[in-house]
């Protein structure tokens, strides 16, 4: 039987053939004896086993010893294989895509066509892949990934494209979000947008041509849901409050806007504001909001949070200023020159209360809120959202929580310079600049104003700043709230109350839906005009309490202030009447809001007169020549109390009630002569005074100094100090052509006097004396006529 051999295979049978090859050239190189031709013989080298390597190296070595650098072949032959096996690689791989291209030439069944791109590329998408591109001679996946849009936008934001898609990334096939893009074809064509999908979405464009390709395929899809109605192309704005689209006003939040007659949610929206993540300004779910019958006793709950405690006037401060804050189409719609805060003890509830008034009119607020504006200098007791205060245009937000302890002296310095310069920049909220209006930034220390800031703390803000500060008008852009009672005595019926209007809060939302729908549907002139008459309407009333209270230190900014929120109060009270139908309650919130007014208008009145006064009495002032003047007046009364300088009547009698201003009185003194002053007989003053009447002092120029340099420490010259009295309204001038005089007669031909009010001197200022007009420039306290 005859065996027939293996057969060989080509591999084996190509090795065999190629070895006697290379050995009959390496022997025809030893007997040529050409050392040179040695190197040429690398790449054949290369391609042998390593032992036939070993052996043909030997034979060489042992031929050409010393004439042939065996290191630099071994190099040659080391690169020769290197180049073998990329060639080899390459091949492998062009191979693969073959392979994997003649597999991809045929679409899924699910790819859905979206157009057509230069160059003759047929865009399509399918939920099972992604996003594809087809041509002549290739069909390959662009985007292995699906996408849920957010928003299909176009806008003047200056912190993002005109045009941008936002949508969520998920795998095929599935709903996780794997990531979230920003997607415009600036930042398509740097393939910067995809950097945060790298490792979680195998196939990604792989050059600027493929990211075209694919903003053009999701441009096209997002196209196609605005379409079918799923997504809407929405204007992007640049902050919240009131937006015009269309012929219609909408009052635009994070996640939506509300109309007339509407809510808009996510990418349903015609409107969108850029804001961070998790911002509190926004809508909250339909479900947690009641706009049928709504129940209005909740807010009246709210309202009298506190009457437990008598503390009945902040709540109502706080629904006037966000009442104030959102009206739309007034001057400086929006904005404010003024602060709200409230200072008391630690579990007061402070924040709850302002967090649920915020529910009404802003957004998504629970009990627990955090702060919407924070100072990593400081720090914060919550996490604070940092944002652009420009950009809070026509809402409320929290300040940082100054939590602070009296005896946290370094904390507490730090929160209360913190809380006047914050003060410092709301009540320059014009003076940013174009730029800074532009993009909501304007200067360190000057930013754009936006919005309405609600600060709360703990420590008397007024025990720091009177001692530390010469202007009171710092303080008086601020509307201040102090609780310093027990706070412990009441907190569980607080505690339970605010339980249940969490469980109420649907009525809260609902309320405020339909005060902001009720806005939208108010046209310009119908605002103005109430604006107009609730203008006049607060000033006759607050002119009438201030003249019945006695209150005439009040600053022009607590008066601007108290106006602010008298007239948010009087729109509410508006909505009110005209949607009782719709809100169970209406008329008593109606009722308690008007029998508190009085009270709330007294308390305000009080609180600013109290200020001022305390800033008096610690040399405060509005200017450094105010406070001059208050040390002037301090002296001359020291110099009357003490010196024995006084007067007598037209009787020749001594001083009484009558003669001075109310409740002061004077002592004796001999040595007097008659002189006739201002149609009255009065004696002459003491041992350095000139005359002093119930309405007037007259000093001698001689006698002044020596009395204001007794008791002021390096006093200035005797011009300053007639000038500071002039400045502060404290100093009777002559002018005639060509000078002015700060000295006057008290007859024809008589003695030359500094005539000088006596309000300056005893603290009671006389009317005639008085601002009596609205000067909104003003930096001076003016009586409230």
């Amino acid at each position: 039987m005859v065996q027939t051999p293996p057969a060989r295979t080509p591999g084996r049978q190509d090795a065999e053939q190629k070895a006697p090859s290379l050995a009959l050239v390496i022997s025809r190189t030893i007997e040529a004896d050409d050392a040179e031709s040695v190197y040429t013989l690398a790449p054949s080298l290369a391609s042998a086993s390593l032992e036939d390597y070993a052996k043909y190296k030997s034979r060489l070595k042992e031929h050409f010893k010393r004439r042939v650098s065996f290191t630099d072949l071994e190099k040659l032959v080391k690169a020769a294989r290197t180049s073998r096996a990329s060639s080899a690689e390459r091949a492998e791989r062009a191979a693969r895509r073959d392979a994997a291209a003649e597999e991809e030439l045929q679409l899924p069944e699910d790819a859905q066509r979206l157009c057509t791109a230069p160059g003759g590329v047929t865009l399509y998408y399918s939920p099972s892949v992604g996003y594809i591109a087809e041509a002549v001679k290739y069909c390959r996946v662009l985007l292995g990934a699906t996408l849920r849009f957010e928003r299909y936008a176009t806008g003047n934001d200056p912190d993002a494209p005109k045009a941008f898609i936002e949508a969520c990334v998920c795998q095929p096939g599935s709903e996780l979000v794997v990531a979230v893009v920003n997607l415009s074809r600036q930042k398509a064509r740097e393939l910067n947008c995809w950097s945060n999908l790298e490792g979680k979405i195998i196939d990604l464009p792989g050059d600027e041509k493929d990211s075209l390709l694919l903003y053009k395929a999701i441009s096209a899809h997002a196209t196609r849901e605005v379409i079918a109605g799923r997504l809407v192309n929405q204007t992007l704005v640049t902050r919240f409050g009131w937006h015009e689209h269309q012929g219609q006003y909408y009052n635009v939040r994070a996640n939506g806007c509300i109309g007339a007659d509407s809510l808009h949610y996510d990418n349903l929206s015609p409107l969108a504001v850029r804001a961070p993540k998790g911002v509190l300004q926004r809508l909250p779910a339909e479900d947690e909001i009641n706009m049928h019958d709504v129940d209005g006793g909740v807010f009246l709950e709210l309202l009298q949070f506190w009457r437990e405690d008598d503390f009945l006037y902040y709540p109502l401060a706080l629904l006037f200023s966000c009442a104030r804050i959102m009206l739309p189409h007034i001057p400086e719609a929006g904005i404010v020159d003024w602060q709200l805060e409230m200072f008391g003890k630690t579990l007061f509830n402070k924040t709850t209360v302002t967090n649920w008034m915020f529910a009404v009119f802003f957004g998504d607020y629970w009990h627990g809120s955090p702060t919407e504006i924070t100072d990593r200098k400081v720090g914060d007791t919550g996490p604070g959202l940092i944002w652009k205060e420009a950009r809070l245009h026509g809402v409320a937000y929290m300040d940082i929580d100054y939590s602070a302890k009296p005896v946290e002296v370094s904390r507490l310095t730090l929160l209360m310079e913190r809380r006047l310069e914050s003060l410092g920049k709301t009540r320059n909220k014009a003076t940013a600049g174009e730029k800074g209006k532009r993009y909501g930034e304007g200067s360190e220390t000057r930013p754009d104003g936006g919005g309405l800031l609600v600060r709360t703390g703990e420590n008397d803000p007024h025990e720091y700043t009177i001692k530390q500060t010469d202007s009171e008008s710092t303080d008086a852009a601020a509307v201040t709230y102090k609780f310093y009672g027990d706070s412990f005595k009441h907190m569980e019926a607080r505690k339970a109350r605010s339980e249940w209007i969490k469980e109420q809060r649907a009525e809260l939302c609902g309320l405020g839906i339909l005060w902001t729908q009720w806005l939208a549907r108010q046209d310009a002139d119908f605002v103005n005009a109430l604006f107009t008459e609730c203008k006049k309407k607060v000033r006759e009333l607050v002119s009438t309490r201030a003249q019945e209270g006695g209150y005439t230190q009040v600053h022009i900014r607590a008066s601007n202030a108290l106006e602010d929120m008298l007239i948010g109060c009087l729109f509410f009270l508006t909505f009110l009447e005209q949607q009782a139908d719709e809100i169970q309650g209406a008329l008593d919130i109606y009722s308690y809001v008007e029998k508190q007014l009085d009270g709330f208008i007294n308390d305000r009145l009080s609180a600013a007169h109290n200020l001022a006064l305390a800033y008096q009495e610690n040399r405060g002032g509005a200017t450094q020549s105010e406070s001059l003047a208050r040390q002037i007046g301090k002296a001359i009364y020291y110099a009357v109390t003490h010196q024995n300088a006084h007067f007598e009547n037209e009787a020749g009698q001594m001083p009484g009630s009558a003669d001075m201003p109310a409740g002061k009185s004077a002592e004796p003194h001999a040595g007097y002569k008659e002189i006739r002053v201002e149609s009255g007989e009065y004696q002459a003053g003491g041992v350095l005074l000139g005359v002093i009447t119930p309405a007037y002092l007259y000093l001698s120029p001689q006698d002044l100094m020596p009395i204001l340099e007794q008791r002021i420490k390096n006093c200035p010259a005797r011009l300053v100090c007639c000038r500071a009295l002039e400045e502060a309204k404290a100093l009777v001038t002559k002018e005639d052509a060509t000078r002015k005089y700060y000295t006057v007669r008290l007859e024809r031909g008589g003695e030359h006097y500094f005539k000088v009010p006596t309000w300056l001197v005893y603290g009671d200022e006389e009317d005639e004396h008085q601002n009596t007009e609205h000067q909104e420039d003003t930096e001076q306290n003016t009586e409230i006529n």
